[in-house]
């Protein structure tokens, strides 16, 4: 069996063991991009895969997933992993670039700005443009601080958390081991990593969560993204949520 996982340091706490566990079970590891890990759940490449709920959705109507409930990333209001800025002195935001622009966050960050401020702006690669973009959306760097974090304005929208990451397989994979090696893969003692904003003394700092296990609000944090995505067309077709064991 193959397992397809992001190198993406968002998600360590959720393979922080993965060799050791695919080693013992005689499974094959790949690290990939977060994109490269969905294709390849996608074309069966890898039985089982670390994608984001796009990955999930691209997946409809065409492989038949279950995703496996436990260990996700899920953030929760503020938490400075994605942000939006815009150059100086604009009066009309027309275009929007990013360095990883397949990426799922990203991605998202474009629907805040289609959503919450009617800016329906293309996608493109940093530094393709000769003029530069009006607008840009990527991950925030050590000591950065976005005009716009992503994960607050999608809980400004819908008050729920952003799903990043969970744990999809294909139903023909060896499913009866899936569930205990996907829990063994975490690091220890998993618990929720808040986030308070670095302000100057005086201010209220803005405040938030990374969740690394699924909880009540999980299925519809998810079946909310997946309406989103499938509104604006990054998907074709509005997927079920098919759990392991339940569906």
């Amino acid at each position: 069996m193959t397992v397809a996982i992001s190198d993406s340091p968002l998600l360590s706490p959720l393979t922080m063991h993965a060799e050791d566990v695919c080693a013992r079970l005689g499974w094959k590891l790949l690290r990939v991009t977060e994109a490269k890990a969905a294709d390849m759940l996608l074309k069966n490449f890898a039985d089982l895969a670390l994608v984001s709920p796009l990955g999930y959705g691209l997946g409809v109507g065409r492989v038949d997933y279950r995703l496996v409930p436990g260990a996700c990333v899920m953030l929760n209001n503020y938490t400075n992993v994605a942000g939006i800025n815009f150059r100086e002195s604009l009066e009309i935001i027309e275009t929007c670039e990013s360095a990883t622009p397949e990426d799922f966050l990203s991605i998202m960050g474009s629907i805040v700005l289609a959503e919450k401020f009617d800016l329906d702006v293309v996608l493109t690669k940093s530094g393709t443009s000769s003029t530069g973009s009006d607008s840009s959306v990527d991950y925030v760097r050590d000591g950065q601080v976005a005009a716009l974090d992503v994960s607050e304005e999608w809980w400004d929208l819908t008050e729920l958390p952003l799903p990043v990451a969970v744990w999809a397989c294909r139903i023909e994979a060896d499913i009866d081991k899936i569930p205990e090696a996907v829990e063994a893969m975490c690091s220890q003692g998993l618990v929720p990593h808040m986030i308070d904003e670095a302000v100057t003394l005086g201010e209220l700092p803005r405040q938030g969560s990374i969740i690394y296990k699924w909880d009540a609000d999980t299925e519809k944090a998810l079946m909310s993204t997946l309406e989103m995505l499938f509104y604006h067309q990054y998907v074709p077709e509005l997927p079920a949520i098919k759990l392991l064991g339940r569906d």
